[in-house]
């Protein structure tokens, strides 16, 4: 391939990727044990700490869209158990500018 084909074809693929990218919900997941959880009662979460299984530490904050639904809702009583039982779960959230919103949370 000469020069020019290639620098075609590798504007091509970014091309596609960003698509790609902007096409996706976003959605990322991680895995570990909650640390903390900050709540003015046991029904309302206002954030919780998450230590992944990599050892980093993750503040997260309900999605007010998903805590809507009750049936979607994560509840800070619910937290409060696995973090006593030290269980692992698994989040799955959206980067906000830096703000993590978790989506949901399941366990084994």
């Amino acid at each position: 391939m000469r020069i020019g084909n290639l620098a075609q074809l590798a504007i091509l693929l970014l091309g596609l990727s960003l698509i790609a990218l902007a096409c996706s919900d976003g959605e990322r997941s991680v895995r570990g044990v909650i640390l903390e959880v900050e709540s003015s009662s046991l029904v309302e979460l206002d954030s919780f700490a998450l230590r992944t299984n990599d050892g980093e530490t993750i503040v997260f904050v309900p999605d007010l869209d998903v805590g809507a639904d009750p049936q979607e809702a994560i509840f800070a009583g619910h937290l409060l158990g696995h973090m006593q039982a030290a269980e692992q779960v698994t989040v799955y959230y959206r980067d906000e500018g830096g703000v993590f919103l978790a989506i949901r949370i399941e366990h084994d």
